[in-house]
């Protein structure tokens, strides 16, 4: 009689994160590079006195924490695995500009402060998408300060283009005198408006954030006071190989704790979230792995 044909696996096709509950799915990660399922176990050694050698082992606690590296980033992805709330917009044709939030001080946003942070009309194409802080130069007078330039060439809106004034990040080249009018900030499509008597303190300052024309945009907010991750269920599947064979495995109940987002020049960002597989009592197992054959040798 001839051995059976030695059977292997073969890459990974995605891994789907499932709800703990209803097993719909959660998330589906495509751009998936690696996951592993640990079934080795740790050893109690039985040694003593003058051996130099163990006499025997038993085994105690699996190794529990699984491997799971990703390269794509959707939104899904940080709700289930690092507790994040997500705030989904829908697709915007003139781009929007958030309410003017305090930074120090409180005047910015006082009576005698900026009442509205809005779009500057005909001037969408300006908008460049980024955080800016605008500080008190006195009373009546403020100038805004960029955080990033990344979307200063005006290039994805055939807009004006736009340049740091200096070093400190500065956009304004002089300083905007607020009034119950709106003024504009030059070249990021956005008008700030202030009251007929601005009392301003100098030194105080506010910010605002600005989406550009879109098809959508999210703000992803990790860590709020009552953040939690939930249990989830998780599904890997290999890659089909040529003869048909397909492989996956299922996981009842796997608890993650979040992952890094890492930024490298030049390179795709990849990440390896903490997850930890556990045994189901309702299930009674910690996985099960489904194969189909489908040539025979």
């Amino acid at each position: 009689m001839a051995l059976t044909q030695p059977v292997g696996l073969y890459g990974l096709w995605n891994i789907t994160g499932l709800d703990y509950v209803s097993k719909m799915p959660l998330f589906y990660s495509k751009v998936a590079g690696e996951f592993t399922i640990p079934f080795s176990f740790d050893l109690e050694d039985f040694i003593g006195g003058a051996n130099k050698f163990v006499l025997d082992a038993e085994p105690k606690y699996a190794k529990a924490d699984t491997t799971f590296s990703f390269k794509q980033f959707d939104n899904q992805l940080f709700t289930y695995l690092s507790g994040a709330n997500t705030v989904v917009n829908l697709a915007s044709a003139t781009g929007s500009v958030t309410t003017l939030t305090a930074g120090k001080g409180t005047s910015m946003t006082g009576a005698g402060g900026i009442q509205t942070v809005s779009l500057t009309a005909l001037k969408s194409a300006d908008l460049k998408a980024g955080r800016y802080i605008v500080i008190a130069d006195s009373a009546s007078t403020v100038d805004v300060y960029g955080t990033t330039d990344m979307d200063f060439s005006g290039v994805f809106t055939s807009g004006a283009a736009l340049q740091f004034v200096d070093n400190t990040l500065k956009i304004t080249a002089t300083p905007l005198t607020l009034s119950a009018s709106a003024v504009d900030i030059p070249s990021i499509g956005v008008s700030l408006t202030g009251v007929a008597s601005p009392s301003l303190t100098i030194g105080d300052t506010g910010y605002f954030d600005v989406f550009p024309a879109n098809i959508g945009s999210e703000t992803i907010i990790v860590g709020q006071a009552n953040m939690f991750v939930k249990r989830i269920s998780l599904i890997a599947a290999s890659q089909p190989k040529s003869n048909g064979e397909t492989f996956y495995v299922y996981c009842p109940k796997v608890q993650p704790a979040g992952f890094d987002v890492s930024l490298k020049e030049y390179s795709w960002a990849a990440n390896s979230p903490k997850m930890k597989i556990l045994q189901s009592t309702a299930e009674n197992m910690v996985c099960t792995i489904n194969r189909t054959f489908r040539e025979t040798e």
